[in-house]
């Protein structure tokens, strides 16, 4: 265990490197998920990290994040509240699906996979998501969609 989880140490301290100081021309709108191994044994933890812009909504100045870290249990999926997201927004069912699987970490590869659709359609709702909610990043999305069920 301690080689998978020196393995996972440096996947992510990997990926929080190039969350905070992103190649620009050269990051990809989704990125891989990091698997994190847990000592029980369980489903590992999935970790996505996503670079945030020098101003956005969590602050402004160097003071600002400049990464957003998003961390699921694939053992314990997070439900998204799909009569609001269609009655809302007007997302289609097959938005709605595709808006679940990539609030719950999925890149678009692995979310084309379990949709049985291309990652170009992946990308082409998501697109349409954006557009129908009125937000532009995962971070955002992933607000919208568990803002409205959390205390």
């Amino acid at each position: 265990m301690a080689d998978v989880s020196a393995a996972a140490q440096a996947a992510l301290s990997a990926a929080m490197l190039l969350s905070v100081n992103p190649d620009l021309l050269a990051t990809a709108h989704f990125g891989k998920a990091i698997s994190i191994p847990r000592h029980s044994g369980r489903t590992p933890y999935v970790i996505h990290l996503s670079s945030l812009a020098e101003q956005n909504e969590f602050g402004r100045g160097a003071d600002a994040p400049r990464a957003i870290l998003f961390i699921n249990d694939p053992a314990e999926p997070l439900v998204v509240n799909a009569h609001m997201l269609s009655s809302i927004y007007g997302l289609t069912p097959a938005e709605v699906r595709a808006a679940e699987a990539i609030v719950n970490g999925g890149a678009a590869e692995e979310v084309a996979s379990a949709l049985g659709v291309t990652e170009h359609t992946v990308r082409a709702q998501l697109k349409q998501i954006y557009a129908k909610t009125g937000v532009n990043s995962r971070a955002r999305l992933v607000k919208l969609v568990y803002a409205p069920s959390s205390p």
